[in-house]
């Protein structure tokens, strides 16, 4: 019976490393966080994780896109935005 390995280093063993199991994405300030990587493979290719949109990142682009704007969505009287 062969050995078991713990995985508190298994980010670290060259084979993990070399398979690409724990990409990086990058936060959008320089830093860089490993991730653990999808096992699924579409045309022979990994996926490429990226970082979740921080929370209203998109809310203005999506806005403008219905043909509405910041200011008639979310008027302050309404203390919808404090």
């Amino acid at each position: 019976m062969g050995s078991v390995a713990a995985a508190t280093g298994s980010g670290r063993r060259p084979q993990v490393q070399a398979n690409g199991y724990l990409p990086s994405i990058d936060l959008g300030n320089g830093v860089g966080l490993p991730v653990v990587a999808v096992p699924l493979q579409f045309d022979e290719r990994a996926s490429q994780p990226g970082r979740a949109p921080e929370q209203g990142e998109h809310t203005e682009d999506v806005l403008l896109e219905l043909g509405l704007s910041w200011t008639n969505s979310f008027p302050k009287d309404r203390k919808v935005i404090q």
